[in-house]
This record gives structure tokens, C-alpha cells and sequence, in this order.
């Protein structure tokens, strides 16, 4: 097992906050280079900050950019080295608690649990440390290091790749949580939805996942703090926010608005650098 084990990083297990050290260096160089250097990527992310916040100041739109950057550098790390920092007890990071009522819909309907991406989404990995029940997670695809830095089913957590059946077998799907990250473009052009304040393609999977098999959808929010280098997760139920008998675009929106509402409180946790709404000439 640990020829999967970057060695170096072993010698930082025994203290959680050697690591959270180590990787909060290792994000603000890479950040730094991130933020200087004119990549495409970087044209991206201030074109969709200026697009979504269109009155932001220059020095504003900066800090938004460097810590958004450095928030994807600790995901781009994490998911790097996860196994590593899963043998740690690099969890006691994460502020977590799990409502009463998420555990109710759980064993009464299953659940769809949505997520964008911002704070440090690929922790959500320690999911199945904190939920003892199986999980299913849809990934956009699987590369030949995935298998190094995750097992088939872990923690148990299965990883479904996000390729043609996959619907099929999530609809099949007898897990208790299916998590689906929904943020980016969908592939339903018949309705537009109104996300970051901008009219656009969304993914209609977890509305009609839910429609199809009874499950309630829930939103799991990932914030990072800078200064502590903590992580908080929230849980808060989408299906009690709906009215009865919703269509599948109804609650898509409903969906988007609660995301647009968790970016706008902290768009330092976003994931800026995705070409989300098509932008040309960058």
C-alpha cells in the first residue's frame, strides 16, 4: 500500500499541523505562479469574476483571484496526495455535523447531495468517515493516477465515472447518498437557468434523479478559512426550500439560486478558473 505513498510527506503524518503547514506553502507558491503568470486559465477566471460581480474594484477582484486560486491549489494537492492524508488525522480539520433531519431523509428516501465547486470539494472524499453508510460519488472522468490515489470502493465510497450509462446505473443505484457536483455547463439547451446571475446551460441530472426515484436533494457547502486553514461543512436540505408538485426545472433553479447564494457570500471559495459561461477572445 504505501508504494502508492508520496514518501516525502510521510515524515509530516504524526503532526496534523506539520501538514496543514506544509500543503498551505505548497498552495501559495503554486498560487503565486498562478496569479503572475498570464495563462489562459487566469484571462478565465478575471473575465468571470468581472462578469458575475460587474461594479468589483481592481484590488478586490485580486484578492478574489489569488485566494481562489490558492483554494484550488489545496484541492489540486489533496487530491494528489489522498491517500496520504487519509492515513493522517487530517479529518480532525474538517468542522463537520450531520442534522437530524439529513439522517431521517436518508433512511425514509435516499438521498441526492449537491455540491459546486468551491472550498476544498475534493475532501469530500472523508465523506464515508463521517457517514457510515455507503455513498456513490459521480467524477467528470477517471485518469490513470486515479486508481493510485483512491480505492474502488473507499470508505465506503464508490467513484461512478461521468460517461454515457451512468445515469442509468445512479437511477439503479440503492446507496443512500448520491453526490453530484452540478455547477458546470449541462448539456440541456431547451431552458436556460439563471446561475451567478447569468443565463446559462445547468445540470438537470440531480432534479430529475430525484423526480425518478423519490430521493430528497440536499446541498453539502465547503468553505475554507484562510487564517485557520480549517474546513466547515454545511448540510442544508433543498427538497424542505421547494413547493409541492415542482418541475424538474423548477428545482433545478432552486438549486443554482442556493449556489449562487453560497458563492457570493464567499467567492474566495470558488473555482474561478473553469470557462463556465463560454468566454471568447481569452
Amino acid at each position: 500500500m504505501f508504494i502508492y505513498t508520496p514518501f516525502f510527506l510521510l515524515y509530516f503524518m504524526y503532526d496534523i499541523k506539520y501538514i496543514v503547514y506544509f500543503i498551505d506553502i505548497v498552495a501559495t507558491i503554486l498560487a503565486y505562479i498562478l496569479y503572475f503568470v498570464p495563462t489562459k486559465r487566469r484571462k478565465i477566471a478575471i473575465y468571470n469574476i468581472a462578469l458575475v460581480f460587474p461594479d468589483i474594484q481592481e484590488k478586490r477582484l485580486n484578492e478574489i483571484l489569488f485566494k481562489s486560486m490558492k483554494v484550488s491549489c489545496i484541492n489540486f494537492i489533496n487530491g494528489i496526495f489522498g491517500r496520504c492524508l487519509d492515513k493522517t488525522n487530517h479529518i480532525k480539520t474538517i468542522d463537520f455535523k450531520i442534522p437530524k433531519q439529513f439522517i431521517e431523509d436518508t433512511n425514509k428516501h435516499n438521498i441526492v447531495l449537491v455540491c459546486h465547486h468551491g472550498g476544498i470539494f475534493y475532501g469530500g472524499r472523508c465523506f464515508g468517515r463521517f457517514f457510515d453508510k455507503n455513498v456513490t460519488i459521480v467524477i467528470k472522468k477517471k485518469y490513470p493516477v486515479t486508481n493510485l490515489l483512491y480505492y474502488k470502493k473507499y470508505y465506503k465510497i464508490t467513484f461512478l465515472e461521468k460517461k454515457k450509462g451512468v445515469f442509468k446505473k445512479l437511477l439503479l443505484s440503492k446507496d443512500p447518498v448520491v453526490i453530484l457536483t452540478c455547477d458546470q455547463r449541462g448539456y440541456d439547451n431547451s431552458q436556460k437557468i439563471i446561475f451567478l446571475n447569468q443565463s446559462c446551460d445547468f445540470h438537470y441530472g440531480p432534479a430529475v434523479l430525484a423526480q425518478r426515484t423519490n430521493r430528497k436533494i440536499w446541498f453539502i457547502e465547503f468553505l475554507y478559512d484562510f487564517e485557520t486553514m480549517r474546513q466547515t461543512w454545511k448540510l442544508t436540505s433543498v427538497s424542505e426550500l421547494l413547493e409541492e408538485n415542482c418541475s424538474v426545472t423548477e428545482v433545478t433553479q432552486k438549486i443554482a439560486d442556493i449556489f449562487t447564494e453560497s458563492i457570493f457570500k464567499n467567492p474566495e471559495n470558488y473555482f474561478w478558473l473553469h470557462n463556465r459561461f463560454k468566454s471568447s477572445g481569452v
